[in-house]
């Protein structure tokens, strides 16, 4: 009966700490609703923030935010956002390990990514801009593509 209870005991903690940390919505509607993701890059006399939330990238090149555009994105690109989102490991962010330095002496701008959703918040440590860590890659990368997209226009 012990052997049962122990074999039992293992399976039930292995199985809960290999389960990813991720949204884990209830609907897709609930995820859109209470996502928001922001991406800022910033060193002397530079600033870029991006956040996404709600089908709409907000934007601003000034660092005081006085001046913030909003645009509306597609259903699809934001959707493919979430789909990213609910990939990652969130809990991990906050541990990521950036692959390069040239931010530690101005040789790139600080960058930072930051996920919350209606119960949790979650921030990367600060990584050079082009350089993120591959935890946050495709992310990033989408981000930024949607940005130069509707910036163009």
């Amino acid at each position: 009966m012990k052997i049962l209870i122990s074999v039992l005991l293992i399976v039930i903690s292995t199985k809960d700490c290999t389960q990813k940390s991720t949204i884990l919505p209830t609907s897709n509607k609930e995820v859109s609703e209470n996502l928001k993701i922001t991406y800022e890059a910033f060193s002397r006399g530079y600033f870029k923030s991006i956040t996404f939330e709600n089908s709409k990238m907000k934007h601003s090149n000034d660092v005081n935010r006085e001046k913030i555009d909003t645009l509306s994105i597609n259903t699809k690109e934001w959707n493919e956002l979430i789909e990213i989102v609910n990939s990652m490991n969130l809990k991990s962010l906050e541990n990521l390990q950036a692959p390069t330095d040239k931010r530690l002496y101005d040789g790139a701008p600080h960058c930072t990514l930051s996920i919350a959703t209606k119960t949790e918040a979650y921030t990367t440590p600060s990584f050079d801009e082009g350089f993120p860590p591959d935890a946050i890659k495709s992310l990033v990368d989408k981000m930024l593509s949607i940005y130069e997209n509707h910036s163009k226009h």
